[in-house]
């Protein structure tokens, strides 16, 4: 005899299923056809093998897709695009790109194409959640392409590629190199958000160690290094790519004075700051056939789309041709920081709805630029689909 208990779990469980089997009809008109058929794909499957993992693994995408209509709707693609763009820009082509979700958090965070809490959801795509305000303030999504950067951490293996690098790096004292090694995927995220938009991320991360009172703070327990080292290695990443840092000033003196009181290990981080960032930039990544400096799309023509623009914005006229979603929010944070007033914003609202999506939302194709296709066309060659190891940890 049946437990009841049971019988009436595996109703709402075909309910679920049903559900499910309605919404992929509906995916489409939602998402790109790549993440349809990764999310398609991996749960028809799981709901064969495991339909209570496959209901519970649903429910968290179905809170996903359900953002995608209504009031949000279009801000929050032009995000899953800004993502995309990201992402596909260091031409990972077989694995599904990170899809944006909001949430009831301060900061963003990501949960990884594996597992969150691996018992319950095995993710066929990687999820970058952000606080809701950020839609209003669309020169905070430079933060999103840190969280664009735990996905391609993962996908390409870019730790285990840096281990050997880390490992030889001189005059560093093993209390420093531990502690190094503690931040390292936070450093490497945070070269792939230099990468994708110059300094104008380290004023974004600026906001939200300002909202969190995290300038003075060290915590010797934390995966995320303190302002008073992360600041100058940001600053020291954007040099090595050839941005102009006086941007950044104001941000090193505040970083400095985080400082004070300090001696010892603090001290000597920030001295290695030039060498760690250069280590991660500048180290030949296997997956990629190049290094994170090589693979990434900032490039001088982006760099000059990013100053029209922000003249465009601060003088309330529309920047001059077609401008990229992917640069859109580092020339809305510069333009901000320039010009904060209300109209300002407005022109920024509309810079990032009228910003060109490229040519992979409709075709799959990716990159978009005819430059990015031929710079980036070997990158992703050794990436195939596969599935990582589980993992139940978020990373922010």
């Amino acid at each position: 005899m049946t437990n009841p208990v049971t019988a009436a779990n595996e109703f709402v469980i075909a309910r679920v299923r049903e559900e499910f089997t309605r919404w992929c009809q509906e995916m489409p008109s939602v998402l790109d056809e790549q993440r349809v058929q990764a999310v398609r794909a991996v749960l028809a499957t799981a709901f064969e093998a495991n339909p209570q993992t496959a209901a519970r693994t649903w429910t968290f995408f179905r809170h996903v897709l359900s953002q995608r209509s209504g009031f949000d709707a279009v801000l929050l693609r032009r995000a899953d695009a800004c993502a995309t763009d990201g992402y596909l820009a260091f031409g990972v082509k077989a694995l599904a790109p990170p899809i944006v979700c909001l949430d009831l958090i301060d900061t963003p965070l990501s949960y990884m194409r594996s597992a969150v809490r691996a018992k319950t959801r095995a993710l066929p795509i990687p999820v970058a959640f952000i606080p809701p305000h950020y839609l209003s303030c669309p020169w905070l999504l430079t933060t999103l392409h840190h969280e664009v950067g735990h996905a391609l951490e993962r996908d390409l293996a870019i730790s285990a590629a840096l281990d050997a690098a880390f490992a030889s790096l001189d005059h560093v004292s093993d209390h420093a190199r531990s502690t190094w090694r503690r931040w390292f995927v936070e450093i490497i995220c945070d070269a792939f958000a230099v990468r994708l938009t110059g300094p104008a991320y380290a004023w974004s991360l600026a906001t939200v160690l300002d909202q969190q009172e995290q300038w003075d703070e060290w915590n010797d327990t934390s995966v995320h290094p303190p302002a008073a080292v992360r600041i100058p290695l940001l600053a020291a990443m954007a040099r090595i790519l050839g941005s102009k840092t006086d941007l950044l000033s104001p941000l090193l003196d505040r970083a400095r004075r985080g400082l004070e009181g300090y001696a010892g290990l603090p001290r000597e981080l920030v001295t290695q700051a030039e060498a760690i960032a250069a280590l991660v930039l500048t180290t030949n990544i296997p997956a990629l056939g190049r290094s994170i400096a090589d693979a990434g799309p900032m490039t001088r023509d982006d760099t000059s789309l990013i100053e029209g623009a922000v003249a465009a914005l601060v003088e309330r006229r529309p920047p001059p041709g077609a401008f990229p979603i992917r640069l859109a929010p580092a020339a809305a944070q510069i333009a901000i920081l320039q010009s904060p007033c209300a109209d300002t914003a407005a022109a920024i609202d509309h810079l990032v709805r009228d910003a060109m999506v490229p040519r992979w939302e409709e075709t799959g194709e990716a990159p978009s630029e005819v430059g990015d296709k031929q710079r980036l066309a070997p990158a992703g060659a050794a990436i195939t689909a596969r599935s990582p190891g589980l993992r139940d940890e978020a990373s922010s």
